[in-house]
């Protein structure tokens, strides 16, 4: 297989090695560590000599591991007499000699160590690092592989001589995922290239194994890969599960039932505790598990996300090896997402597990909050996955899929699942229906604007203030705060912006503690109506508390979806 040259990383690891004492260069089987030092060291600068090592499980043992590494510097022609000078290598002084006598050296010398991770556990690895503690400024070290084997780079770190190269780091750009088709005479569109950019996060062996498939076949298109594929879960399988303890593995495969997953969920998931060690272990040692940033819809951390094409082998293999337990570990997620209020993550669980009865019931308790574009898009595709008798059944269901319409443009589907959904309103127990009953006539406000009769808000307005009276709970008020912004834009679109002032005002009321974006949009129009009816200064005033509570790194519009 052709290999790519990558000038980008070449020379971010020829900068990192010449910024620090110690380079670690770290990723996943198959990110392309060994292609990418060997590059470097192909192209090093005049008068710098570079040793190279390959690591094996022969190395543990100390005498081997520098035994190969006093004939890599000899062939890298680092000195004469190198070995007289030094004593055997199953001397336990010989690392701290070789760091005297490169305290001598005129010029640079790398010393690169491939596959450095093979060293984890073993007696070699207490050596190696009074090497890297006593190594002087002219020799540089290079450990690349998959982790730095508990060496305590930390400490490197902190003292600034520690300069890092990591998976993301060898990640394959775009330009250089199109570099790497045109190297195999393949054309791949631009969508095409990035759909499988975005499902092999750039993993060079990724797009590798994709391109196999077309083989002997250059005009076959190179299209969507999938982790469950023969080739690639041979790979996944050899080289990362294989080398993992039973129970480890056992592990990611219960965990796969979710997107996204954090220590509390895994231990609910297992049965077991310590998932949380557990899955900062397996991504510090780059098993294609990687922090998420945070959790959905919060800044807290520890959450943690598996590489798309190892979570496709992991639900196939979950299937194979414990048959039914992917739907009871599905249904237990979505309680346990539904509980700590991850409504979109609970839906799409639910749905997955084919559990319509749950999904729904989370769909009607999380009511407006599944309205925000950004949730409503998310969910689209699961509520298409209902079955169809939920559409016309499931009030919470019918008018998701409104909100959908009204969202994308599509009144004709919008004005069909309204329909449903106020026929579905009068079968749903009283608790769900005064819950229910505001915002679902709050879309139906929104999707008879601008052709509105006065008919409709006077309905509207009786049904807001019978529910202001027996309104309670966070989903009642934010409910009835949407209502009432309807109402209000309604009464924009009528002409009669005084009215619609004092609905907007008690729609601020009721959402001032529920979604900041729900309340963001009916200050705006509160203040759109105001300007209308003549009070600039109590616009103004509005606009600055708007521009005041939005986030500083958004310029979404409030007004916009």
């Amino acid at each position: 297989m052709p290999v790519l040259t990558r000038p980008r990383v070449t020379d971010l690891i020829g900068a990192t090695i010449g910024a620090h004492r110690v380079t670690l260069v770290s990723g996943p089987a198959g990110a392309g560590k060994t292609v990418a030092c060997a590059a470097w060291a192909a192209e090093a600068p005049r008068g710098t000599k570079v040793a190279w090592v390959s690591l094996d499980s022969d190395d543990r043992k100390p005498a081997r591991l520098w035994s190969h590494v006093l004939a890599a510097l000899a062939a890298a022609g680092a000195g004469r007499g190198l070995a007289s000078a030094l004593p055997r290598p199953s001397d336990q002084d010989f690392p701290l000699r070789l760091a005297e006598w490169a305290g001598r050296l005129t010029s640079t010398l790398v010393l690169v160590l491939d596959d450095v991770s093979e060293l984890a556990g073993a007696p070699a690895l207490t050596e190696l690092d009074q090497l890297i503690r006593h190594g002087p400024a002219r020799l540089r070290l290079v450990l690349a592989g998959r982790h730095p084997a508990s060496l305590p780079v930390a400490r490197l770190r902190v003292g600034g001589e520690l300069g890092e190269v990591n998976g993301a780091d060898l990640a394959c750009t775009p330009d250089e995922a199109d570099g790497y088709f045109r190297m195999l005479g393949r054309d791949v569109p631009p969508a095409q290239r990035d759909e499988l950019l975005k499902r092999t996060e750039g993993w060079v062996t990724g797009l590798r194994l994709a391109a196999m498939r077309t083989a002997g076949r250059p005009s076959a298109v190179v299209s969507r890969i999938s982790g469950d594929e023969p080739a690639v879960a041979d790979y996944l399988g050899d080289e990362v599960l294989a080398g993992l303890p039973a129970t480890d593995r056992e592990f990611l495969l219960r965990t796969s039932v979710t997107d996204l997953t954090c220590g509390d969920l895994a231990d609910t998931l297992t049965g077991q505790a310590g998932g949380a060690a557990l899955l900062e272990q397996l991504a510090r040692e780059n098993m294609l598990v990687r922090p998420a940033g945070s959790e959905p819809g919060g800044d807290q951390a520890g959450w943690y996300q598996y590489h798309p094409l190892l979570l496709d082998l992991l639900r196939t293999r979950l299937d194979h090896e414990l048959p039914g337990e992917r739907a009871r570990l599905t249904r237990r997620a979505a309680r346990w997402q539904a509980a700590r209020g991850l409504a979109a993550d609970a839906i799409k669980s639910a749905a997955r597990a084919a559990d319509w009865d749950f999904a729904g019931r989370v769909l009607a308790d999380a009511g407006p909050s599944m309205l925000l574009p950004g949730p409503a898009a998310e969910l689209e595709p699961v509520l298409a996955a209902f079955p169809v008798s939920r559409f016309a059944d499931d009030v919470a269901v019918a008018g998701a899929l409104a909100a959908a319409g009204l969202r994308t443009g599509d009144t004709s589907a919008a004005a069909l699942h309204l329909d449903n959904a106020g026929l579905a309103l009068h079968r749903s127990p009283a608790a769900q229906r005064e819950r229910i009953e505001p915002w679902l006539t709050a879309l139906r406000l929104l999707h008879a604007v601008p052709g509105t009769s006065a008919e409709l808000p006077g309905q509207a307005k009786t049904l807001a203030r019978q529910a202001e009276r027996t309104t309670s709970g966070p989903g009642g008020h934010q409910g009835l705060g949407l209502l009432w912004c309807a109402l209000g834009v309604t009464e924009l679109g009528l002409a009669d912006p005084a009215t619609a002032r004092q609905s907007f005002a008690s729609a601020r009321r009721h959402l001032a503690d529920g979604e900041p974006a729900f309340a963001l949009r009916a200050a705006c129009w509160h203040a759109l109506a105001e300007a209308v009816h003549g009070d600039l200064r109590a616009a103004g005033t509005l606009l600055d508390e708007v521009q005041a509570a939005q986030p500083d790194d958004t310029t979404a519009d409030p007004l916009a979806d």
